[in-house]
């Protein structure tokens, strides 16, 4: 029996990590980072569907001790999203400054709600994507890095 005009289907696109997929940003206050992102997306077959560096921005909306909620907003050329509740978790503490006070730290953050999206972000359906780096705040060093990790599902 053929489908409704109704159905669609959804495919899932991994997200390849190490240095197709990072996150390099600054601090610009203690809530707001911006720096770029850099995203390779492949199908199921292994096929690239998109590879793309962007503007990124992430915001801290709330959080508590030892986690952070942030939502960000990425700008590629033909696309773009925005994400909300993306969850920090501080793992270890990195570096600390000239009088021992921690000032960078790892962290495992979990990007799983894309809020709105355009291009090939306009219907994800689910996300889970896993940034794994560090923030900074330290004086000689207020970067913060990530690579990232897992997959978008997009209906059609």
């Amino acid at each position: 029996m053929p489908l409704s005009g109704g159905a669609s289907a959804t495919e899932c696109y991994a997200v390849r990590n190490a240095e197709s997929s990072k996150v390099k940003t600054i601090n610009v206050s203690p809530t707001a980072q911006v720096g770029t992102i850099r995203l390779d997306l492949v199908n199921g077959a292994g096929q690239r569907v998109f590879k793309e560096k962007g503007n990124l921005v992430g915001t801290v909306t709330s959080g508590g001790f030892g986690f952070t909620i942030l939502s960000h907003t990425a700008n590629f050329a033909g696309s773009s999203f925005v994400t909300e509740g993306d969850l920090a978790i501080v793992t270890g503490i990195r570096a600390v400054d000239a009088q021992g006070i921690p000032c960078s730290f790892f962290i495992d953050e979990t990007i799983s709600h894309i809020s709105t999206g355009t291009g090939i972000f306009s219907n994800v359906e689910s996300v889970n994507i896993k940034a794994d780096g560090y923030i900074s705040f330290c004086p000689a060093e207020n970067e913060n890095q990530f690579s990232l990790s897992g997959e978008v599902c997009v209906g059609n």
